[in-house]
């Protein structure tokens, strides 16, 4: 594999920058005291889509021209609702649990994903992936024992999100697979949907709040919409510029910086039970993502 050059590291550095910026920046306005997380979740979405399709009609992007007949509203639907209740559940937590506790909570997403996928037939669990979606699930256990501060509403909100996170990515695989549709393709398809999804939830379940809480600055919301779109320009150009093993590998040091920052600058506590939990985690996550890619695979395996 060739070396990384100036401009790929800069697309890393970027990546890098983005996610963890996004997750901090819903967590200042939600603990702000504008406790309306599927609202803040809904504009930024909405402002993914409408510049996405702004962009598309400008000529600035082009994008897979799909027919109604390959794209219902039905699936469509499925997987906005899905998506909407993963990103909004996902920032609700922020309200009450530590940054370091949800990166440690996501740390089961994966196993949730992949268990929803074998249920229903989409992809088959091999012994080793077994093994290591169990030891994941261990990890995750021990360190959500050693959290010394945990809201119970909380981690509701976030088992929610990687439940819903599965149901949407079954959803995707059943209805979108044989599309193969890329990032500008998925934010200019469903980014409007779901975007539509966030704020209709909002309207019923955080109506009276918006009515009477406290609204941060127009200029911090819109801001946190731009980084939710930089999100998506960042995760388009490392799909272009790395190697599946190298985003992978991305991902998880990225996750270890968001609870390395919670740690150390937003000062939330964490026991060494959790710093072990976790630590476990991690490792198995990573081999589990080797697994995946068949970098784990046995010769017989890789021969076949």
């Amino acid at each position: 594999t060739a070396a990384m050059g100036p401009p790929t590291v800069l697309v890393v550095a970027l990546y890098m920058m983005t996610g963890p910026a996004l997750q901090l920046s819903n967590r200042a306005i939600l603990r702000s005291g504008f406790e309306a997380p599927f609202f803040v979740s809904g504009i930024g979405m909405a402002a993914t889509g409408l510049v996405t399709r702004l962009c598309v009609a400008l000529g600035v992007l082009k994008v897979l021209p799909v027919s109604r007949e390959k794209l219902p509203y039905g699936p469509v639907a499925v997987v906005a609702v899905a998506s909407a209740a993963a990103i909004g559940c996902g920032n609700a937590a922020y309200i009450t649990l530590a940054v370091p506790f949800i990166q440690m909570l996501k740390a089961t997403t994966p196993v949730i994903v992949l268990a929803g996928l074998a249920l229903t037939g989409v992809e088959r669990i091999s012994l080793p992936m077994g093994v290591l979606t169990v030891i994941i699930s261990f990890g995750t256990a021990v360190a959500a024992y050693g959290e010394a501060n945990m809201v119970v509403i909380g981690v509701i909100f976030m088992v929610s999100s990687q439940f819903a996170e599965a149901a949407r990515c079954v959803a995707t695989q059943h209805f979108l697979q044989g599309l193969k549709l890329q990032v500008w393709d998925a934010a200019y398809y469903l980014a409007p949907p779901t975007g539509v999804c966030l704020l209709g939830m909002s309207l019923v379940w955080e109506r009276e709040k918006l009515l009477h809480l406290q609204w941060p600055s127009p200029w911090l919301l819109l801001f946190n919409s731009l980084l939710g779109l930089l999100l998506n320009v960042s995760n388009y150009m490392m799909l272009k510029s790395t190697s599946s093993l190298m985003m992978k590998l991305i991902v998880i040091a990225r996750d270890l910086l968001v609870v390395v920052w919670g740690v150390f600058v937003l000062q939330e506590s964490v026991s060494s039970l959790q710093i072990v939990g976790y630590a476990v985690s991690l490792c198995a996550f990573t081999c589990l993502s080797l697994v995946k890619l068949g970098y784990l695979a046995s010769p017989k395996n890789k021969g076949e």
